[in-house]
């Protein structure tokens, strides 16, 4: 599964990610979780989101959609248990009052829907996905109070926490103070090794993901921290060529109006930085490795308009690709559709991560077989 071009089942594969929006103090975002195919997931991203005043199924299922996800969908029992075990097993997203209300997920009852009985008919995912695994708290659904058409974590007695559901009013009131978004449409490309012939350093590998609507510079970091990497750190002219040659030259990874705004790296202006000064004052790699060599396009970095404080490839004029940088807003709405993901001390046989080279690695390798773009 992994040479010199490593591909992932075929290559292209959908997952997850959190679309930042503006911070909002009212709301606590969990660390964003990554589901691999390898250990028998669906390359999807899930992360929980706290409201401590509580917050209704309705205002969950539209801060999902506005974050670039949906309320979670859990199709099966596989990933029901692993959303519990990963996200959902925490005391700080449940209220406890007699009962235990854990967080929101993405079922709902259709009153519309020809299907539709109390207290089992009608009931949907968001997504469209086929209603067929359930996983209901016994005697749920209940429908105890008429209107019960929304999906959520439960248990009695309070303090103990499961993995099973129940049906509830969309309201607010009832303490629910906690969601659970699953993000899945995010395109990741194909793994390529760099070889290195320093004694000190391990071979690299580079991997570029896209985000169709676009992602903020944040949201990549915390996205290639998610995956095992980190944003790509470019310390050298040879790094920064072989990873402009071998992975950013790609149109794909682009987006061309007025200039050509290409992939984000591991570069960030820190603002506490003893150094710091504007435009050129400040800047860091996310490893922390010395920040010397530099590839500014001419007339960068220039802080225009203020707060351009991450790094990204860039060009003027546009349906230009080229090697330089340029400094950016952390904005999704900049329309920068894709980041590059840096693995270090990376086992190039262990294929499923686990930190054992075996016969499954030897399998995903065959059931991988193909070319790889």
């Amino acid at each position: 599964m992994r040479f010199n071009e490593i591909h992932r089942s075929s290559c292209t594969l959908l997952f997850t990610l959190m679309m930042f929006a503006a911070p909002v103090d009212a709301q606590i975002f969990k660390p964003m979780v990554f589901w691999p195919s390898t250990d028998g997931g669906n390359d999807h991203f899930y992360q929980a989101v706290k409201v401590p005043a509580g917050i209704s199924w309705t205002d969950a299922d539209a801060m999902a959609i506005s974050l670039g996800g949906h309320l979670a969908t859990l199709t099966s029992l596989e990933e029901n248990d692993w959303v519990f075990n990963n996200i959902v097993n925490d005391p700080s997203l449940w209220t406890f009052n007699a009962d235990a209300k854990g967080p929101w997920i993405g079922g709902f009852q259709n009153p519309a829907s020809p299907s539709y009985s109390e207290p089992n008919g009608g009931w949907e995912w968001v997504t469209g996905e086929a209603w067929g695994f359930t996983n209901w708290m016994s005697g749920q659904p209940d429908n105890a109070f008429p209107g019960e058409h929304y999906l959520h974590f439960f248990n009695i007695p309070d303090e103990i926490i499961v993995n099973q559901w129940n049906d509830i009013w969309d309201e607010a009131g009832f303490k629910i103070i906690s969601f659970v978004v699953e993000y899945s449409v995010v395109t990741l490309h194909c793994m390529k090794m760099r070889r290195t012939v320093d004694p000190e350093r391990n071979d690299q590998f580079f991997q570029a993901v896209v985000i169709g609507g676009g992602v903020a510079w944040t949201t990549a970091r915390d996205m290639a921290e998610a995956m095992g990497g980190h944003l790509a750190t470019l310390t050298s002219l040879e790094e920064n060529d072989w990873v402009f040659n071998n992975i950013v030259n790609d149109p794909a990874l682009w987006t061309f109006s007025n200039d050509a705004k290409g992939p984000w790296i591991g570069g960030f202006q820190n603002l506490g930085s003893s150094s710091y000064s504007e435009p050129n004052g400040g800047w860091e790699w996310v490893t922390g490795e010395d920040w010397i060599f530099t590839n500014w396009k001419s007339g960068q970095p220039d802080n225009a308009p203020p707060g351009e404080h991450y790094l990204h490839f860039f060009n003027i004029p546009q349906e230009q690709i080229a090697n330089q940088w340029n400094d950016i807003w952390d904005d999704a709405g900049f329309n920068i559709i894709s980041f590059v993901v840096e693995y270090n001390d990376f086992c190039v046989a262990d294929t499923n991560k686990d930190r054992l080279v075996n016969v499954t690695d030897l399998l995903q390798l065959l059931a991988a077989w193909g070319a790889c773009p």
